[in-house]
């Protein structure tokens, strides 16, 4: 007699599973609350940001100085942006580089995400910021992350080489800019001008 009158009562609290919580997130990381960003920030290893959410991290990006842990999560969230399309994204980070001075990690994060947009404006622009205002860090390995994303996009080094080839002068460049070079020769990536 129970299951003939039985009705389940929708108890579902929270939000959907399949809505995207990008925005919940953004709002998380510079809430005024110090738990909630740090749990935010803790959670930058399981979200998944879309395309369209470029806009969001752009204006998130510009509330994050004033942060206790704001220059790690400006790298956090520009690695992000820099996997992401959007015509927004470019310029963006082209600004951002100049603007940034002479802080040479978040210039490596940016270049590293110019380096991720895979494409051959980003990359011209990869090489003209890089010739323009040269990060040099305290440790030659910390260069390796920016070039790591041409690996799988060799043909993008027709637009780094020969001009790249001035930074191997640098200790903290030569081996990664001749690593980069070589491998692009050895697949027949790169052709000789």
């Amino acid at each position: 007699q129970f299951y003939d009158n039985f009705t389940p009562w929708d108890s579902t609290i929270g939000l959907s599973v399949l809505e995207s919580k990008s925005d919940l997130f953004l709002n998380s990381l510079v809430s005024n609350d110090s738990l909630t960003q740090n749990s935010a920030e803790k959670s930058f290893n399981i979200i998944e940001f879309e395309d369209e959410d470029a806009p969001k991290i752009i204006s998130t990006i510009g509330k994050t100085h004033n942060l206790k842990n704001g220059l790690t999560v400006r790298e956090e969230l520009i690695d992000a942006l820099g996997k992401l399309k959007n015509p927004r994204i470019l310029p963006f980070l082209e600004s951002s580089y100049i603007a940034v001075g002479d802080t040479v990690k978040l210039q490596l994060a940016i270049l590293k995400a110019i380096a991720n947009q895979k494409t051959k404006k980003a990359t011209k622009s990869f090489v003209e910021l890089i010739k323009s205002n040269t990060p040099i860090p305290n440790e030659e390995g910390d260069v390796y992350p920016i070039f790591h994303p041409f690996y799988d996009t060799l043909a993008l080094t027709q637009h780094l080489y020969p001009k790249m080839l001035l930074l191997s002068i640098l200790p903290e460049y030569k081996s990664a800019t001749y690593a980069l070079l070589s491998r692009a020769i050895d697949s027949n990536q790169y052709k000789k001008r």
